[in-house]
């Protein structure tokens, strides 16, 4: 037997139009935070605003390539987009961590990530 082990199998949103409601709202629950509009989002990622409302509305998917985007616009990880479905499927030892550990910095990081961004901004002016 060798060292490889399979993925334990997550269960998926009832459809698949829930997880882009779910990444949509993460969208624009972290634009919001950063006090980005949908049009200063929307230069960003050299779009129309439109194609922002879109996203965050789920009325277009977001592509992989536009997720990796997103995140480096947002200042994110690609796992920030998910963090609403992780909290709940996350099993110790699926995702090489411990779920409370886990839990805990991604509820760090919604608590505090105001905070950290005007710190960020802080210390970028001096």
């Amino acid at each position: 037997m060798s060292g490889h082990q399979e993925p334990m199998e997550v269960p998926l949103p009832n459809y698949a139009h829930s997880l882009d409601i779910v990444i949509g709202n993460q969208i624009r629950k972290r634009r919001k935070a950063r006090g980005l509009t949908q049009t200063q989002l929307a230069e960003k990622l050299n779009v129309k605003y439109q194609q922002v409302q879109k996203f965050e509305s789920a009325t277009n998917r977001v592509s992989a390539a536009q997720l990796f985007i997103l995140a480096m616009a947002l200042n994110v990880p690609m796992y920030y987009f998910f963090e609403p479905i992780l909290k709940d499927q996350i099993k110790l030892g699926h995702y090489g961590f411990a779920s409370e550990a886990l839990n805990l910095c991604l509820d760090f990081m919604d608590n505090h990530q105001k905070s950290l961004d005007d710190l960020r901004q802080t210390i970028l002016r001096t």
